[in-house]
């Protein structure tokens, strides 16, 4: 999961890419974490928090993750205990060995 995340352009990629954030974050070590679709939205360069919406949905939808509660307000949506499935957890893996010379991000490492 080394690429950057705003060089992702279609909805499936951001898609794929914060599922390995998810893993990588300890996710597959069934870790838990609390994401809001205002704050969070930055994190897989979603184009804002209505589509950060949409992709936690399809990682639901897909069966790739779990959440102990998704609270709908009139302003963010709290995503509580966001969790990966047994499922996703393949998957993150399969995408992680599918994907090595794909995603070949580097950040710059020496001085600005």
């Amino acid at each position: 999961m080394n690429t950057n995340p705003a060089l992702l352009k279609s909805f499936n990629e951001k898609l794929v890419w914060f599922l390995s954030y998810i893993y990588e974050d300890g996710g597959g070590e069934y870790k838990g974490s609390d994401y809001t679709s205002y704050g969070s939205y930055r994190i897989p360069a979603a184009s804002g928090p209505e589509e950060f919406d949409r992709m936690v949905e399809a990682l639901m939808a897909k069966g790739w993750v779990k959440c102990a509660s998704v609270n709908h307000t009139k302003g963010p949506t709290f995503y509580t205990d966001l969790k990966l499935t047994e499922a996703g957890i393949k998957e993150a893996e399969k995408k992680s060995t599918s994907n090595a010379n794909v995603w070949s991000y580097k950040p710059r490492t020496e001085n600005w």
